[in-house]
């Protein structure tokens, strides 16, 4: 039996360039979205509006996913004996933390709206579309500011670092982007008509909206920690492409799995001739690769001995 890794492993090497941990963008949006949660809680507090408590709430739980993923992204790029794959996982964890954090935050917020509804504040409508027009253009800025740091993530080690967790802020960001437009139109009805039941109504939806998403990234986290095959990997398909490889009588043992998302795991065994050996391989080889980043570990079986 042979068997042949085709990827060198993703451990960052000695020497590698490496971002200091206060050179992340996302330290920074962490500290924005800190500091605007404070002011979006004294906000909703003056303009006693449940829909700001709402994307206040949001922000917080955002400024504690992204100082914890610009930390776990830092551990990620570090050199380690114990970690044969490099710190990939952290990430993850990271986008683990993320999903839990806006899981709680927005049925919390649903059933807040849900109370207001049957207990009906007073919200100033002037003083949400004031608070609206500051969130928006943080939330913009906050956006770009990710935008900038995907752009350097890719122009630093393709794409190492913007894995499961950084996809998610984005699009936390751009929930709460959407959400102050929502506030905004909403504040100038409850301004213009008087229409308290609006702000109750826009928690819940806003709330209903992250909850939507949270879900979808927590079960994508979950597949991740729980190896689950990779999206869009079927096993039977990929046993048929390897079968129908010249040379190929069968494969057996055949695993694969995501480390954070983007990079992926597999390795198999699969039944030759030991003349055809390192043609097999290479074909193997080229499935795996046009099929995305894989590091993949090929075992190799005369027929007449079988797999033990």
């Amino acid at each position: 039996m042979h068997q042949e890794c085709t990827e060198k492993h993703w451990q960052p090497k000695a020497g590698q360039p490496q971002r200091n941990l206060l050179q992340s963008p996302m330290l920074g949006a962490f500290v924005l979205n800190l500091v605007f949660a404070v002011i979006e809680f004294v906000g909703g507090y003056w303009a006693d509006s449940v829909s700001i408590y709402a994307d206040a709430l949001h922000d917080l739980g955002d400024a504690l996913v992204l100082g914890s993923g610009a930390y776990m992204e830092y551990l990620s790029q570090q050199i380690s004996r114990r970690h044969s794959y490099g710190g990939r996982r952290w990430s993850v964890l990271s986008a683990l933390f993320s999903s839990g954090v806006l899981l709680v935050g927005s049925l919390l917020m649903i059933g807040m709206g849900v109370y207001r509804f049957y207990a009906p504040g007073t919200p100033i409508g002037s003083s949400m579309v004031v608070i609206a027009v500051l969130g928006i253009l943080f939330n913009a800025f906050a956006i770009k500011v990710l935008g900038h740091d995907h752009h350097s993530c890719h122009e630093h080690d393709g794409d190492a670092q913007h894995s499961h967790n950084h996809s998610m802020f984005s699009l936390h960001l751009l929930e709460d982007l959407l959400g102050w437009v929502a506030i905004l139109f909403g504040g100038l009805l409850i301004w213009k008509t008087g229409w308290y039941w609006i702000d109750p109504l826009l928690s819940v939806v806003i709330s209903l909206f992250i909850l939507r998403f949270a879900w979808k990234g927590f079960k994508g986290v979950q597949s991740i920690l729980t190896q689950a095959y990779p999206p869009g990997f079927d096993p039977a398909i990929w046993r048929k492409k390897i079968v129908s490889i010249s040379g190929v009588q069968d494969v057996h043992d055949l695993h694969a799995w995501s480390l954070d998302g983007k990079k992926h795991v597999a390795s198999l065994h699969v039944v030759c001739e030991p003349k055809l050996e390192q043609s097999v391989k290479a074909a193997v080889r080229k499935l795996f690769a046009e099929a995305g980043k894989y590091h993949v570990t090929i075992e190799t079986e005369c027929s007449s001995i079988g797999c033990k």
